[in-house]
């Protein structure tokens, strides 16, 4: 975070207006310290002993502190295993009691959904180790996307999304790539050269009409398809209508008829009937199709399957 950024948080922080009762001074000390140490784009490793110093207060307060913040979403904490090693405090920037405008200036919500898209393609280590991201991790995944954002692509989204597929799919950046993008900070710079001299994938060449017949059972976008009658829920979006999460996914990625899109409907058909519709943005995300909630920013290909409406 900028400096002018991190003093007007600070100074909202110092108001009592949206402050919850519960928040003492103490812990908006904790806070303003942990921002300083940077805190709000990277974990603080510091010990409760070490912290307590900073802070002029005991253990014991320190602890109290930490556990009223993270009741209140402000802080995620994580307690070293024993008393020689530290603590990992992360701020959370977008609980905390402060304007909206300037939450979106230190992050954008761009880079909030990049970050989530990227969690969601880099779900898989390379060595094939499920990995499970959390609050805490997606922001340090969107303030490093914002400074790229902002220190080397002069605000230019697609130039930023261009340069991060390529480091995904490039067998020079692919691991330190999947690792997250604050891997990719010292050879950024450098990437973006080699992407805008060769990353950019060229034109397809136009393909000649054909005049093969449309096949009839395909659906329209619009359209939900048909229940299964294997006892599975049917996934379909845009022409591509699967049987089971698993398979669709699958079916997903190796799909050449998908379309980037920013709105259309995934429809979700369990075997009774009963239908879902979700508005979901579908875009090529490394070597994978990405499939984000149009609402929430989230990802909507999960077994948690969303409520129905009455």
């Amino acid at each position: 975070m900028k400096a002018e950024a991190k003093l007007e948080v600070i100074r909202g922080l110092l108001k009592y207006e949206g402050r919850a009762e519960e928040i003492k001074g103490n812990d908006i000390l904790l806070i303003v310290c942990l921002l300083i140490h940077g805190g709000d784009e990277q974990p603080v490793r510091m010990s409760n002993s070490t912290l307590g110093m900073e802070l002029g207060c005991t253990e014991p307060t320190l602890g109290a502190s930490a556990d009223r913040l993270v009741s209140a979403g402000w802080l995620t904490f994580t307690s070293g295993k024993s008393r020689k090693q530290p603590s990992v405090y992360t701020v959370m920037i977008d609980k905390l009691p402060i304007a909206d405008d300037l939450k979106r200036t230190i992050i954008s919500p761009a880079m909030t959904t990049l970050a989530v898209q990227y969690s969601l393609v880099t779900s898989v280590s390379m060595t094939g180790k499920k990995r499970r991201f959390k609050k805490q991790h997606l922001q340090r995944m969107a303030f490093t996307l914002q400074t790229f954002l902002e220190k080397h692509c002069d605000g230019d989204e697609g130039l930023l999304r261009g340069a991060v597929n390529f480091a995904l799919l490039h067998p020079r950046h692919r691991v330190k790539a999947n690792r997250g993008p604050h891997e990719l900070r010292r050879v950024f710079r450098k990437l973006l050269v080699e992407f805008k001299n060769a990353g950019r994938p060229a034109a397809e060449p136009a393909k000649p009409a054909t005049t093969e017949p449309q096949d009839p059972n395909i659906h329209p976008w619009d359209t939900p398809p048909l229940p299964s009658r294997d006892g599975l829920p049917v996934y379909k979006i845009q022409n591509v209508a699967v049987a089971g999460l698993d398979a669709f996914r699958e079916a997903l990625n190796s799909a050449d008829s998908i379309r980037a899109s920013e709105n259309c409907t995934l429809f979700i058909v369990h075997p009774d009937g009963t239908r879902i519709e979700q508005r979901v943005s579908v875009t090529r995300f490394g070597s994978l199709w990405s499939v984000v909630d149009v609402k929430t920013g989230k990802g909507a290909l999960s077994p948690m399957v969303p409520k129905v409406a009455a």
